[in-house]
């Protein structure tokens, strides 16, 4: 009976692994990618580049095939049959125009060397696929009949890299489909996760202007918000990160007044320069820290843009204005704590302090605005305070009838 017991789970344990080895091998299967027009073949293990081949394709009088196909054949020393009447097969030799390496991936087509190397990466062939011979006998082993082979016709190419560095290419429409427009390059660029790096003219302007070789359009950088990542993601534009002023204003409640179709932002008297991208609008991350007071920093290594902020609440309600750290000391707004109680400023600050319910309290001021320091509200204003200092979450409560003890 033991016996019996062991035998069954060896094998329910053996088919796992037998199951979870060969999805792992599958992940790995090697794939060819072949891009019509950028005149290159790249060969993935699973998701991996492994590597890029430049290429000879078809003609525009003979293109080469598009769609999903396979590996049908593979041969070493191939004989050439030529397809014009009268002329005779060619063995496998220096006068073969297939070189010495076959890859078939449909009835007439393949993937195969060349005695005319001059040829790679221009639209030369019959529809076939040119390699260097080193490139097509280093390429041969790692294939086998029934690897993938999808054959793409991009004049675009986005790529982006694992620092967040994005790349496009613009490749010559060489067959006439016209894939070479503004919509497909959108589509591309989201289809990178960079749908709001650049604008519409910018995209105009780079399709008249880029070529074939990689050129860098940007960045894009991870953003936290205290410790917590955000979705969207940042931009580094001409040297400047920007982060989505939309998680900002959400998170904080800062009251934001837009203006000028977007083009700058307003708080507490201070403006400061949005940049609008298709998505919405974008703040400088120093901005940040210059105009709302909260801790900024940019970690290169990691490409993540942090900001280090504290949530207000009055009675369960964010409070708008921020704070700032004023003389070493966190401060609230005087004006945005008084409208939240509904009490009155009975005389101006103007002179470090103010009176308030027949009481003068010192205040800071930063910008022309009173601030009270976190430490003296409840002492001065009657109010409850609780402060987190590792959520960053700052409480205030406050009970008018009470006000003031007994």
């Amino acid at each position: 009976m033991a016996l019996r017991k062991w035998m069954a789970t060896g094998t329910v344990l053996w088919m796992v692994l037998l199951y979870c080895s060969g999805m792992a091998a599958a992940a790995d299967s090697p794939r060819i990618v072949i891009n019509i027009a950028a005149r290159t073949l790249s060969l993935f293990a699973g998701e991996r580049l492994v590597k890029e081949y430049p290429i000879a394709v078809g003609q525009p009088s003979s293109p080469s095939p598009l769609g999903e196909y396979r590996v049908i054949e593979k041969i070493v020393d191939p004989w050439w049959y030529p397809t014009t009447p009268g002329m005779s097969p060619v063995p496998s030799g220096p006068e073969n125009p297939l070189g010495y390496r076959w890859i078939g991936f449909a009835d007439t087509y393949g993937i195969h060397g060349t005695n005319a190397p001059w040829s790679i990466g221009t639209a030369a062939s019959k529809g076939c696929i040119r390699m260097h011979e080193t490139d097509v006998e280093e390429l041969f082993p790692q294939i086998a009949v029934g690897t993938p082979v999808s054959i793409i016709y991009e004049t675009i190419r986005i790529t982006r890299d694992v620092r967040g560095n994005v790349y496009a290419s613009v490749h010559p429409d060489i067959y006439g489909y016209n894939t070479g427009t503004a919509d497909r390059f959108r589509e591309q660029l989201a289809g990178a996760g960079a749908g709001d790096l650049l604008t519409d003219p910018e995209i105009e302007q780079l399709l008249r202007g880029a070529g074939e070789k990689p050129q860098s359009i940007g960045k894009l950088v991870e953003v936290r918000l205290n410790s917590s990542p955000v979705t969207a993601k940042g931009v580094v534009y001409k040297d400047t990160v920007y982060i989505p002023a939309a998680p900002i204003a959400q998170a904080t409640g800062a009251l934001l007044v837009v203006n000028n179709g977007g083009g700058t932002l307003e708080w507490q008297g201070k403006t400061v320069p949005l940049m609008r991208r298709p998505a919405g609008l974008y703040v400088g991350l120093w901005a940040l820290q210059e105009i709302l007071g909260m801790e900024c920093a940019f970690d290169e290594n990691t490409n993540t843009a942090f900001v280090e902020f504290v949530r207000v609440f009055f009675n369960g309600k964010l409070l708008p204005g921020g704070t700032q750290v004023i003389e070493g000391n966190l401060a609230l707004p005087l004006p945005a704590l008084l409208e939240a109680a509904g009490l009155k400023l009975e005389t101006n600050a103007d002179k470090g302090s103010c009176r308030i319910g027949g009481r003068e309290i010192p205040v800071l001021m930063y910008e022309g605005v009173p601030y009270l320091p976190v430490n003296r509200i409840q002492d001065e204003l009657d109010m409850f305070v609780h402060y987190d200092r590792q959520a960053r979450i700052l409480q205030l409560t406050y009970i008018p009838f009470i006000a003031g003890g007994p």
